[in-house]
């Protein structure tokens, strides 16, 4: 079962990531992850980005997030999740106790 400390530091190691990633990565379903995700907006461990695409429907062919939008279908859908300074310092802090949470 995935839990709130391998989320965040899933995105920690990985950068910017969005939800269907996120549930690929850790075998669960996007539901799971966007429970997962809400929880950690609602206590500030984490921040929605918005949408990664600058110029939607022109740069497709070069943009590193195609594989993850459905060929550009869900373009606007697609919301993208960095660490707050709160997120950061949980992951440091199950680090020093060694474990996650």
């Amino acid at each position: 079962m995935l839990n709130a400390v391998e989320l965040l530091q899933e995105i920690q190691r990985e950068g910017d990531l969005e939800v269907t990633h996120l549930a690929r990565r850790f075998a669960v379903s996007p539901g799971e992850v966007r429970r997962i995700l809400a929880s950690l907006r609602e206590d500030a461990y984490l921040e929605e980005v918005g949408s990664p695409c600058p110029d939607p429907g022109r740069g497709c062919r070069f943009c590193p997030m195609r594989a993850h939008c459905a060929a550009g279908s869900e373009l606007f859908n697609l919301k993208v999740y960095r660490l707050t300074e709160k997120g950061l310092r949980l992951i440091e802090n199950t680090r020093r106790r060694g474990g996650s949470r």
